[in-house]
């Protein structure tokens, strides 16, 4: 099998039982052996986010640059939390926010809300930081 398909454009998925796919998962290994990866699990994965030169990418979706870890809701997370918060000003899932922005604004609210005393929140903020 050609690397290339079409017009020079590279083949990046092939299934895993195919003789590249073998070829890979063998680079894999040795790349997560490399890094002291166990391989069980979603070694894989961890393997290539760790690999990951920037940590960045674009986003398929909404073409803004974003960080490879699991730091966006998704499409449901953003609908539940909608309907259970009861907030002002619904997010929008193609706001795409980070959840630490969204836990921030929902902590802004209810304080804000509770106080009605806007300075007080923006003296007295905390940050919540989310494990790495």
């Amino acid at each position: 099998m050609d690397r290339f398909k079409g017009a020079r454009s590279i083949r990046w998925v092939v299934t895993g039982k195919s003789t590249k796919g073998k070829r890979r998962e063998i680079w894999w290994e040795k790349k997560a052996k490399e890094l002291d990866i166990t391989i069980q699990g979603k070694w894989i994965s961890k393997t290539a986010k760790e690999n990951h030169p920037s940590k960045i990418k674009v986003c398929q979706v909404c073409g803004k640059e974003r960080i490879i870890k699991y730091l966006y809701p998704t499409k449901n997370f953003v609908n539940s939390l909608n309907k259970t918060q009861k907030l002002k000003n619904k997010f929008a899932y193609s706001d795409f926010n980070a959840i630490d922005e969204i836990v921030k604004r929902i902590v802004y609210e209810r304080v804000a809300g509770s106080l009605d005393r806007t300075d007080y929140v923006m003296n007295n903020t905390f940050w919540v930081a989310l494990p790495s």
